[in-house]
């Protein structure tokens, strides 16, 4: 089995509102504009993946249309993230992982072969990396009014995460 893609860009919802961050959280409004440029159109030069039956929405007030948000979920093939991430990059300077980014900067554009495409619609995601990152790189602010002990707690959603993943191989395997 090949290495589960590594998510990034996923925002908080009712099910998963205390691990995700809601992209305000993540602006960072002294980032270069032109490096928020490049990052975006790498983004947008993604293979789909996965479709979703609807389109997502803004996160922020007065957004743009959500036919602009999409409806999929984009991929290189090592990184996953949903098809409106380009426009909190561009517009509203949210940020991303180091990592990510000087990746994006290195291959400029998505490369994905039909084949590759295809064994990639059966590997799962990650969440774990994009969830400490968010920990250690959003707003304290709003961390500490949950009073939470953050670290243990994104550990602990770590592991079950990884485990409801392995349970859900496991029944992928009995269903075939």
């Amino acid at each position: 089995m090949s290495e589960p893609l590594r998510a990034i860009g996923y925002w908080r919802c009712p099910e998963n509102f205390v691990f995700l961050p809601h992209p305000k959280e993540l602006v960072d409004r002294e980032r270069d504009i032109e490096d928020r440029w490049v990052i975006a159109e790498y983004l947008r030069s993604g293979v789909r993946l996965h479709s979703c039956l609807g389109f997502s929405h803004c996160c922020f007030r007065n957004g743009p249309p959500d036919e602009e948000m999409g409806s999929a979920d984009l991929t290189d093939g090592i990184w996953v993230w949903p098809e409106g991430l380009p426009v909190y990059v561009e517009r509203y300077a949210v940020r991303l992982p180091k990592d990510f980014c000087l990746h994006a900067r290195r291959q400029q554009q998505v490369s994905v072969t039909p084949e590759q495409l295809e064994a990639l619609q059966m590997t799962p995601y990650s969440f774990e990396e994009w969830i400490y990152w968010c920990c250690s790189n959003r707003s304290n602010r709003w961390l500490a009014a949950l009073s939470l002990p953050a670290l243990p707690v994104i550990k602990w959603l770590a592991k079950r995460i990884k485990e409801r993943e392995m349970r859900e191989e496991e029944r992928e395997y009995v269903v075939e």
